[in-house]
């Protein structure tokens, strides 16, 4: 499994350095207000491609991998349809709800729709990328998909300056620009490598199958929803943050979201593109259980590890990603920190039960943390001027994703929960939990600190790979 994932981490680290690059150029040249505006253009973006793929490339890359080599052509040719349809529809409502969006960007954009009209061309041409590379995902080519994600991200690199200068002037359009190239380069790529391996680049039918329509639909209309949820659940909270406390505080929020969860997001990324194709593969329950046990013991150990480096270099990191402007950030990140172990674990969870279908309590668990956690924010912002709200909502609301996740789990996967598995993850909270009661409210590196917090990582980190890491990290040793 390791070996799969290897590259992956590679073109993952990769893509996070370029993304780096990007962020940073964004933040410097355009500020605070210039991060949120293109945060939230972002957002808005990602929630219409949701919609326009029915959740993303994960419906596709579930059904492909669910059906034998050579019998998913009506299979392919009818979710095509889908997707031109959907992201017709998508593009049409983005139109109509133009003056909206651009208020919650700028009060000096009202008006300025070619900014709509350059984030529609960007939403189209990313649901175009996301049905290539979902296919390639499907078929187990998962170096060709890392590669297309390391594209996207090269081109938010390459372009982030000269772009950043150009809307410095007050070309706002050109927010959109950056994301129209990165999603056009990897659309090429995604066609020509499907080409290459024989896949049909044209599969798309006016007359879509109904057989077909109901094995993407059973599982893509739950994960349309979820993904909605989720990436609608961002947006919300963001537009939440810009009416108490401005589009800068947008800016603030997206710092943190970004380091306590997105560049988490991007390294767990490279395990779900191998675990779900995995899971769904038809196999008993031990069987399941046994890949569901490796990735979670995977999972935890990463990201014990990341989230404990993260902690203690969290100034060093907003300045580096961003800039000294953006320190205030620091009182949402650490409790966002801690609350990402929880999720991840949960995240899991959530895998499996889509890859055996079950892809409604896969729904239940993601809208209970997402409208718990706006529920949350919008009670802390009513009672509370305090940006400290966002962490604070954030970690309970990973809490009880945690909880559910395990319960759903146990119940509908049959997942046979041991008190190694309990150990395994109250030992990695544990040990995230005391590294960041060391750097509890510093707003630079204590670096006395930092020798006794490192030494506790790696103390901690190999006692967890030579407990729960056999058949992972190491080959165990037979026993006479």
């Amino acid at each position: 499994m390791l070996n799969k994932i290897g590259k992956g981490w590679l073109y993952t680290v990769l893509s996070v350095l370029l993304n780096i690059v990007a962020v940073k150029i964004i933040a410097v040249v355009l500020g605070p207000q210039g991060t949120g505006i293109f945060s939230i253009l972002e957002k808005v973006i990602k929630v219409a491609v949701s919609v326009g793929t029915f959740g993303g490339r994960s419906p596709l890359t579930q059904g492909i991998a669910s059906m034998e080599a050579g019998d998913n052509k009506p299979f392919l040719s009818s979710v095509a349809t889908i997707y031109l349809a959907a992201t017709g529809i998508v593009a049409l409502m983005m139109m109509g709800l133009a003056d909206v969006i651009l208020r919650y960007l700028s009060v000096n954009a009202v008006g300025d729709h070619l900014l709509i009209i350059w984030a529609v061309a960007a939403v189209v041409l990313a649901v175009l990328s996301e049905f290539y590379v979902g296919i390639l995902n499907g078929n187990r080519l998962l170096e060709q998909v890392f590669v297309a994600q390391m594209l996207r991200m090269l081109c938010l690199a390459l372009l982030a300056y000269p772009i950043a200068l150009i809307i410095s002037d007050g070309r706002l359009e050109y927010y959109a620009w950056i994301f129209v190239v990165a999603q056009f380069v990897s659309l090429i790529y995604g066609v020509l490598k499907c080409r290459r391996h024989g896949i049909a680049i044209w599969p798309f039918s006016v007359a879509p199958k109904i057989s077909c329509l109901r094995r993407f639909g059973s599982f893509s209309l739950l994960v349309l929803l979820g993904a909605f949820i989720g990436q609608g659940g961002i947006l919300l909270s963001r537009l939440i943050v810009v009416d108490y406390h401005g589009i800068e505080a947008a800016g603030m929020f997206e710092t943190a979201w970004a380091i306590s969860a997105a560049y988490i997001g991007l390294i767990l990324n490279s395990i779900g593109l191998y675990f779900l194709p995995a899971v769904s593969e038809k196999m008993e329950t031990e069987q399941r259980n046994a890949v569901i046990r490796r990735v979670l013991v995977l999972a935890t150990v990463v990201a014990t590890l990341a989230l404990s480096v993260m902690i203690v270099l969290k100034p060093i990191l907003v300045s580096l990603l961003y800039s000294t402007a953006f320190l205030d950030s620091l009182v949402m990140i650490q409790w966002m920190l801690v609350g990402e172990l929880l999720k991840i674990v949960g995240w899991v969870f959530g895998v499996a039960l889509l890859g055996v279908q079950l892809g409604l309590w896969f729904l239940i668990i993601n809208s209970v943390f997402m409208i718990g956690f706006i529920g949350l924010l919008f009670i802390g912002m009513e009672f509370f001027d305090d940006m400290v709200v966002v962490g604070v909502a954030y970690f309970i609301s990973g809490v009880g994703y945690l909880i559910l996740s395990c319960v759903v789990a146990r119940a509908k996967l049959n997942f046979d929960f041991g008190a190694k598995d309990i150990r395994l993850i109250v030992f990695g909270l544990i040990v995230v939990l005391l590294i960041s009661s060391l750097f509890w409210g510093d707003l630079r590196v204590a670096w006395n600190k930092v020798v006794p917090a490192s030494a506790i990582i790696v103390i901690c980190l190999s006692f967890m790979i030579w407990k729960w890491g056999e058949g992972i990290f190491f080959r165990g040793r037979a026993i006479p």
